[in-house]
């Protein structure tokens, strides 16, 4: 089967790890499933997905079940499952240099030093796909604590400003389906930089 857009969410598959910063592509994915009234999630392999159509085209929504730092694994079954093109794959993850409570929309780009990015380009073999990076920044926050930061619940405060960027990221993947990237990238990424006048 051939689908337009296969959209990946990246997280951890245990109900431990809600509410925690590197949840936040499970938290987008299950955002827009609800917007777009998608079907229920079934299992296929090591990823839970929702299948819809939208204006004739295929969409695929994915959440990988093999955790972070495998979640290439899963994408690569997906690949072949869908015979998509990594030129309509948009993944959602969090992004440790970006404001929380903020989100940046890029064509393409190296891992970050993010294991879930750095595990799918290792197993489609390209960096050429499309992300939408959920902000969950933590000014003071030292390199020895990141992965603690990461796989913990956050605050109250926090978690109040992290769906704030989930809200934003589901707005962004609903204007992707029905207006196309490039549109999105200039609109949405234009309010990110707006934003961040206004907070400087």
């Amino acid at each position: 089967m051939e689908i337009s857009t296969l959209i990946i969410g990246l997280g951890n598959p245990e109900e431990k790890y809600k509410n925690s910063p590197h949840n936040a592509g499970f938290e987008v994915i299950s955002k827009i499933a609800t917007i777009l009234k998608a079907k229920r999630f079934k299992k296929y392999k090591d990823s839970l997905i929702s299948e819809l159509s939208i204006k004739g085209e295929s969409i695929v929504l994915a959440m990988p079940l093999t955790y972070m730092n495998n979640s290439g694994f899963s994408v690569k079954q997906l690949f072949q499952k869908y015979l998509i093109d990594n030129k309509n794959l948009i993944v959602c993850y969090d992004d440790l240099d970006i404001p929380l409570g903020s989100v940046k929309l890029s064509p393409k780009g190296g891992s970050g030093g993010h294991n879930g990015i750095e595990s799918i380009i290792k197993e489609i073999g390209t960096y050429e796909f499309k992300r939408v990076r959920v902000g969950v920044k933590k000014e003071g926050l030292k390199k020895e604590d990141v992965i603690e930061y990461l796989l913990n619940p956050l605050s109250k405060c926090e978690v109040e400003e992290f769906y704030k960027g989930i809200e934003i990221a589901a707005e962004a993947l609903k204007s992707v389906i029905y207006s196309g990237w490039s549109k999105t990238i200039t609109k949405f990424n234009k309010r990110g930089e707006e934003r961040k006048e206004e907070d400087g």
